[in-house]
């Protein structure tokens, strides 16, 4: 998968040397003209420091903690 692939995707990624034991949810906005940054949410981090650990299509949404999922809720 190329980077410009994960433009408007929703993940779950860590955020390797700051939080390496938190998993956090968020949508990739934006790449850095020389493909070094990613903006993901609000915030820019360094491509290097990114690590995926899956990634959702737009009619998915990620489950963290408790609760259904949007399709989950329809279905039933």
């Amino acid at each position: 998968m190329k980077l410009e692939d994960l433009i408007d995707r929703k993940i779950l990624y860590l955020n390797y040397p700051i939080n390496k034991y938190a998993i956090q949810e968020g949508k990739v906005t934006e790449i850095s003209p020389a493909k070094k940054c990613i903006k993901i949410n609000a915030d820019w981090h360094l491509r290097d420091n990114i690590r995926i650990i899956e990634l959702f299509s737009e009619d998915e949404r990620p489950k963290l903690g408790f609760g259904l999922t949007k399709n989950e809720k329809e279905a039933k």
